[in-house]
């Protein structure tokens, strides 16, 4: 994810992308690499972002990593377009305002079908 405008950024890499669809820790390294280190907010303007990628958004790891971070708002975003006939989708929903609810934390999420 990169923020361009007024407040530009660097670029957000993804925590953990799917495996083997996105990153295959057997094979050769020209996927999306794992970033479970990375930082887990980016800062724009006022807020900080707790940015969950698609797969992310069921995965505990990159929301706790975001919510010590203390972010003003979790992010979701994700291509759905070849999961839009299945569950994932409404998952995905479901799992960003359970995030919400729990660290008390609004959210927002853009999905793309």
């Amino acid at each position: 994810m990169v923020a361009i405008g007024e407040w530009k950024t660097k670029p957000f890499d993804q925590h953990i992308p799917l495996p083997l669809g996105m990153w295959n820790p057997f094979g050769p390294a020209d996927g999306v690499p794992l970033n479970v280190t990375g930082p887990g907010t980016m800062q724009i303007g006022p807020h900080k972002l707790a940015i969950l990628i698609c797969y992310e958004q069921l995965l505990v790891w990159p929301m706790l990593q975001s919510a010590w971070e203390n972010p003003t708002l979790i992010v979701g975003i994700s291509n759905a377009t070849w999961t839009s006939q299945t569950n994932i989708p409404a998952a995905q929903e479901t799992s960003l305002k359970a995030w919400s609810r729990l660290f008390g934390i609004p959210y927002v999420s853009a999905i793309q079908l």
